[in-house]
């Protein structure tokens, strides 16, 4: 779905029909996920978003992502969630796992 923006800046200067892209995807079992943008027709990227949906809004379950790559066909992240680190030691982020939701907001022209 694509919407019609009346103004946006790149870098302080107006950009020439620029359109608004909302895409969703779920992610892998490693926690990466990938949404295919080609269809939308984009020639230049200005912003690329992405949140990741929970119905478990524990602390535990809440999820984060970051987008990894994107280009004018193509976004990709990877979803993480917090961990319980031991005495050991370890890292306090593992992957989010399967079937998360993630939305995608796009802008370009």
């Amino acid at each position: 779905m694509t919407f019609t923006v009346s103004v946006v800046t790149a870098n302080g200067a107006p950009e020439t029909d620029p359109f608004i892209c909302h895409a969703s995807t779920t992610t892998a079992s490693d926690g990466t996920w990938s949404v295919d943008i080609s269809g939308v027709g984009f020639t230049n990227i200005f912003s690329v978003a992405a949140q990741i949906i929970s119905s478990d809004n524990t602390a535990a379950n809440a999820g984060y992502t970051s987008v990894s790559t994107f280009s004018t066909t193509t976004v990709s992240g990877r979803g993480v969630k917090p961990q319980t680190v031991g005495a050991l030691g370890g890292s306090p982020i593992q992957n989010i796992g399967a079937g998360r939701t993630v939305y995608v907001t796009v802008i370009g022209n």
